[in-house]
């Protein structure tokens, strides 16, 4: 059973931009013995995450239970997702949505979110990708930091 954690003494509108803001959420969670990390959530929580190869395509799918607040990784490769069920707010450096399903959007590169799931949600990613395992492809299309995506932009 997961614990619940106090709520932090800092707000993201007062970071000076979304990125430090959201470092600084998860600084905070990790300090948490508590933390779940990765993909661990889904045996914690009772979500589900699934992996699919077909004709070039990766596809990841996520049941994501209602309450969760997580933060994605950054993505580096612009690709689509589609909301198939369920209902959550987003933020990202561009500003707060609620995303309703049946929802289809692109990712763009540089993104990371922060996601509180208002209803249980079922969230698809795409990727072109000749890779065969879901960790060759985050090697593929997430960043480690936003420094890569700063580098690779520079070039």
């Amino acid at each position: 059973m997961v614990g619940l954690v106090k709520k932090p003494d800092f707000g993201i509108s007062e970071a000076t931009n979304f990125r430090e803001a959201v470092s600084a959420v998860e600084n905070y969670w990790m300090s948490n013995p508590d933390h779940i990390k990765g993909d661990d959530w889904v045996d914690a929580l009772g979500g589900d995450l699934q992996h699919q190869f077909i004709n070039g395509l990766y596809v990841r799918m996520v049941n994501m239970p209602a309450g969760m607040v997580v933060t994605t990784k950054i993505h580096k490769v612009r690709h689509p997702f589609f909301v198939m069920t369920g209902k959550c707010r987003v933020m990202t450096e561009e500003g707060v949505v609620d995303i309703v399903a049946p929802y289809q959007g692109v990712t763009e590169p540089g993104t990371k979110r922060l996601i509180h799931v208002l209803e249980d949600c079922v969230w698809y990613t795409v990727h072109a990708t000749d890779k065969t395992t879901p960790e060759e492809v985050e090697e593929e299309v997430i960043a480690k930091d936003f420094t890569e995506l700063e580098t690779k932009e520079t070039k």
